[in-house]
């Protein structure tokens, strides 16, 4: 296991999205993707993983996220998105 911490911010408006954006910026950097966004939020999580896939996958679970976003290239990609839920009925 090894241990990821994730930088990044997220949006809570109509339904929690993920933007991680890298590990070790600068605040002002966190600072400034939470000024362009009024629904959005600072965070940093640490989650222990086998791999950089399944710490996504753990960052989303853990934070209840719709989708998480990979923002460290010139172009997002979505990493996770939440499975739709089984009907049962």
């Amino acid at each position: 296991m090894k241990e990821y911490t994730m930088a990044g911010v997220w949006d809570d408006g109509g339904g929690l999205e993920v933007k991680y954006v890298g590990v070790g910026l600068p605040d002002a950097t966190i600072e400034g993707l939470v000024a362009a966004d009024s629904d959005s939020n600072a965070f940093t999580h640490t989650v222990e993983s086998e791999s950089e896939a399944d710490a996504f996958r753990a960052l989303a679970e853990e934070l209840d996220a719709d989708n998480v976003w990979d923002y460290r290239k010139a172009k997002p990609l979505r990493v996770y998105t939440r499975p739709d839920e089984e009907d049962d009925a």
